[in-house]
This record gives structure tokens, sequence and C-alpha cells, in this order.
């Protein structure tokens, strides 16, 4: 905490306030010891009821807000980032368990949480950012996992529709020495969630080579992961969900016809298993089964989707497969061609144009062709940096010597890291 002005939060009220700075959608308080145990208010509303929580019993509300219902498809507003960093010992040291994590932070060069709180046997760990839309949620998830691995965090608690426990409140668990949950608020102000995310997540040259393009263009538009052509994981199943909708609706505006209801729902929730886990899961696979196959009973849901559950369950315990000998994530990773083979007898033409995952080859390629040529290579830079000024590797060796990491110096320099670290190492051996 070195530099900031730390502050303690004791009340339920304030910190769901300094969370939920749009007042507009819902949030969901629960009380899972007493009636009603579940609430969902207007943020304005749930920050007032959260007001008589104090020294209460297992208090918690949902960091994001929705539109109703507290599921992935409801998703209205992102609030924060968050990480829930467990205590495995019997006797619970929370402030070295703080100091250690903020080390890592620090040697990392991630920014600083906002909020850090001490919920009994453990801790959360808050980067609070200014409400983001809902749209942005495979970037946002991205960021999750990484810094989850980062503080070695619970791997099942990085989904969006996590209740996390309300300072102020009691964790009737926890010892007597630590049962009331307290908060260190590091500072009030909020992050903007597209400077975070790339603070945080770690640069591809493609970004690198966007980053470039953006600053030369004067117009100051901006290209995304997935419009030069790269997704991570969670870009890539936040579209596969969104084509299956457009094939259902396509198809089946009044519910998936029998004969296609196994394979529809099958997909929905393996895509839903990589924004969602547990028994959270289970409710958003129901729901919307319920939506899109209404004639399939839960038993039949459960039954299809029963290894893709299973998958998500290994992945929240932290348990990894091999793939070619490399650990992956145990839940399902279709690449388009597979999707596109189950998926073949579905897709006319027509629809294959509003489609932005599930392809044929053909078609991916020739968009792939479309997006190369419409390159910009000299405003990208993608001919100068072998060939930079002596000016730059000049700044590049001021910028090390003053203790800015390669990562760092690339940013602001707008070249690769790869680059850096060679200008760098050159000049070590002249």
């Amino acid at each position: 905490m070195k530099g900031v002005a730390a502050a303690t939060v004791l009340q339920p009220d304030r910190h769901a306030a300094l969370v939920h700075r749009n007042a507009n959608r819902q949030v969901v308080i629960w009380t899972p010891d007493r009636e009603p145990r579940w609430r969902t208010r207007r943020a304005s509303d749930a920050i007032n009821l959260l007001a008589q929580e104090v020294k209460a019993e297992n208090v918690f509300f949902s960091v994001n807000q929705f539109f109703g219902r507290r599921q992935v498809r409801h998703l209205a507003s992102l609030n924060a980032l968050y990480v829930d960093v467990d205590s495995h010992q019997e006797e619970v040291n929370l402030s070295a368990l703080m100091d250690d994590r903020l080390a890592e932070i620090a040697r990392s060069g991630v920014p600083e949480p906002s909020l850090i709180v001490f919920s009994g046997r453990g801790l959360h760990f808050y980067w609070i950012i200014n409400p983001t839309p809902a749209a942005a949620l495979p970037r946002w998830q991205a960021c999750q996992r990484q810094l989850q691995r980062l503080l070695q965090g619970d791997p099942a608690a990085v989904d969006c529709t996590r209740l996390l426990r309300a300072i102020g409140s009691v964790n009737a668990r926890a010892p007597e020495t630590c049962r009331t949950v307290t908060g260190i608020l590091l500072s009030t102000a909020s992050y903007d969630f597209d400077w975070l995310a790339a603070e945080i997540l770690p640069r591809s040259r493609a970004e690198v080579r966007d980053i470039r393009a953006m600053r030369a263009r004067k117009n100051g538009s901006r290209r995304s992961a997935a419009s030069s052509g790269r997704r991570s994981i969670f870009d890539w199943w936040m579209a596969v969900y969104k084509d299956l909708y457009l094939i259902i609706e396509y198809h089946w505006p009044k519910g998936v016809a029998e004969g296609h209801r196994d394979r529809m729902v099958f997909l929905l929730a393996v895509a839903l298993s990589w924004f969602t886990t547990g028994d959270a899961l289970d409710a958003e696979v129901v729901s919307v089964a319920r939506r899109v196959a209404p004639t399939l009973s839960e038993a039949e849901v459960l039954s299809y989707t029963s290894s893709v559950r299973g998958r998500a369950v290994r992945a929240s315990d932290g348990e990894r497969d091999v793939w070619r000998g490399t650990p992956r994530d145990p839940r399902y990773h279709f690449k388009r061609a597979t999707l596109y083979d189950w998926l073949a007898d579905l897709i006319p033409p027509a629809l294959e144009q509003n489609l932005t995952a599930i392809m044929s080859k053909m078609e991916h390629d020739r968009r792939r062709s479309e997006r190369e040529g419409a390159r910009d290579r000299v405003a990208e830079g993608r001919h100068r940096s072998s060939h930079a000024p002596q000016e730059t590797r000049t700044r590049a060796r001021l910028l090390s010597l003053e203790g800015h990491s390669p990562r760092t110096i690339a940013s602001m320099l707008a070249v690769p890291r790869s680059t850096v670290a060679d200008w760098l190492r050159s000049a070590n051996t002249s």
C-alpha cells in the first residue's frame, strides 16, 4: 500500500456504494440463513437495504448488475474485477496474506487494487471500474482469470454472477477473532476498464500493431482483438453463444424442434461454462433450455449437459488436463471447423453471412483475405520497427536505466516488446 492513504470501510452500504456507482440496474442481496433469502433491487434501493445489515450474519451481494435475474444473459453492467484468496491455514494471518499478495501485484506491474476485504478466512481484492457494458464480458473474464492465477485465488469465484460478503456483516464460519468482515479502501477513484485490461492482460504483437495503427489514424477509431483476427477463449465462446442463438432464431423462433434439441442445448451449455460455474451454471443451463427448448424436462436438460457441467466443476476446482503435452482447462475446446461440421446442415449461405464464429473454411478464408487486404501496414508500423530511428533506441535505453520494464517501454514507444529486448541486449553487449 506504499504511497496510498488507506481507509477502513466498516458499513455494508458504504461497501455497496463504492462498487455500484450506477444506480439504475438490479443488485442481488443474499442472506442464506434467514428469509427473505433473496432480494433483487435497484442498486440505490439495495444500498439502502444493506445499511440495515450491520453485524448481521452471512450477508452477500452481487458485484455486478443485472436486468432482473442474476444470470449471464441478463448481465447489465460490470462494476469491478475481483479475486477471492482463501487462507488454508488453521491459524489465519490475513495481514501476512495481504502483504504477500500485494507484493506479487507490485512485482507483476498490475495496478494496485481499489479495495481489500477481510472476509473472515480470506481476502477479496477488488479493482473497481467505471460501469462497463456487458459486451465487455469476454475481456473482463480474461482479466479475471489472469488476476486469479496471479494471486492464486479461488478459480471458482471468477464468474460475473458472483456474490461476495458485505463489509460490516459477520462470517459465522470464521474464527472468533476475525468474524466481522472489514475492508481497507486504497482509492476512491475507479479505473477505466479498457485501460486496466491493457495493464493486466499480456499484449500480443497483433495488439501492439493495433495500438500503432490507432495512434496513426487521426479519427482515433480502434480495432478490437476480434477484428484483427485474434480472439481470446472468452471472445470465442461469447461469439459462439451469439451464433447459436442466431441459428435457433432463424429455424425455430418458437422452440428448437425435436431431433435438434440435445445438440443445441449441449453447445449452449458449453459456451455458458466459460462464463459461470457450479450451481450457477446448472441454473443458467436450465433457464436457457427452458427458453429455447421448452418441451425438454429439467432432468433431460441436466442429462444432456452432464459432461459439460462435470468439466466446469473440474475447472473451478483448479484441475487441468494434458493436451498434446501441455496442461489446459478441462472445459470443452471446440474448434471452428468442428462446430461447423456439427451444424452445417443448419447454416444456409444467407445465415452464414451473419455469423461471426461458426462458419465454413471457405467463408473463414474469404473474410481473412478481406481483412488482410484492408490493412495499412505503414500505419501499423510493420515496416518501421526494425529500422527505428536512433533516437527511439536511445530513448528505450534511457527508460530502461530509469527502471522501466521492457513491456512498459514497448507500450510507451509503440514497438514490439521483443524489439525493445533486442535493443537493450545489444546495448549491454556493445
